[in-house]
């Protein structure tokens, strides 16, 4: 049984926490995988987390940026936990928060643009590296592009050293990609959502919106052929775990 740590950026007692797990449960599915969560918003993120921990899963994080200066204290501790977790070989995937936090880590800037917003069911392009990736390949099928569900404002404004590209959109071209000296893949969309729960996700979201007295945003568009991206975490286990020796 493989311990695999889930590190979720979400207010404490949020519905959409246990709403996280539960997906992230599901993508791993029937695979000899135990799932334990830590909130990095309920206490700062540290070294001890990653005891007895053979992979890492970090999160999206709702209206909470990687860049914003009131995240400065539990982004720095999130850091400190992702060095420990490269230092220590563990491997890991990062989600849409967990996408930006890694290229901040590496270097990369990542800026807020709601010109280039995206939300809902995209077709993410893949090139010849997504094709022979061990993660991202047994889903392409030969297929230029893999269909995912998504809803950010923030993004990652280049790849980083080191890092190999896997999907693009015209609007995001860093859409996903493995570090290549560790076991770390990272998308900026969902593929712990399928599209019902993508729909759950956002109405959570949008509940909270309103109840701070501002407009409720529309609902996103998100659809069944999204769903094709959920393998991703289930393909990042079978990838890292089923090696020979």
């Amino acid at each position: 049984m493989r311990e695999i740590l889930l590190v979720q950026i979400r207010p404490p007692g949020a519905s959409v926490a246990e709403h996280e797990r539960d997906c992230v449960a599901r993508r791993l599915g029937p695979r000899a995988a135990r799932l334990r969560t830590r909130n990095a918003l309920a206490e700062p993120a540290r070294a001890d987390w990653l005891e007895g921990v053979d992979g890492v899963i970090i999160g999206g994080s709702g209206n909470f940026s990687v860049h914003d200066p009131r995240s400065r204290e539990w982004v720095h501790a999130m850091r400190g936990l992702l060095d420990g977790a490269l230092d220590r070989g563990l491997p890991g995937f990062g989600i849409c928060f967990g996408h930006q936090l890694m290229a901040v880590h590496l270097g990369v800037a990542v800026e807020t643009d709601r010109s280039r917003m995206e939300a809902g069911t995209l077709a993410f392009d893949l090139g010849a590296a997504a094709h022979e990736d061990p993660v991202f390949g047994p889903l392409a099928g030969g297929r230029g592009a893999l269909h995912g569900h998504t809803g950010h404002t923030d993004h990652v404004m280049a790849l980083p050293r080191g890092a190999t590209l896997l999907a693009s959109t015209e609007a995001v071209p860093i859409q996903a990609m493995r570090i290549d000296a560790a076991d770390w893949w990272t998308t900026q969309f969902h593929p712990d959502l399928a599209a019902v729960e993508a729909h759950q996700r956002f109405s959570a979201f949008a509940d909270a919106i309103e109840a701070s007295g501002e407009t409720r945003p529309r609902s996103p568009d998100y659809r069944g052929e999204g769903d094709a991206a959920t393998g991703l975490i289930g393909a990042w286990f079978d990838a890292v775990f089923s090696r020979p020796g």
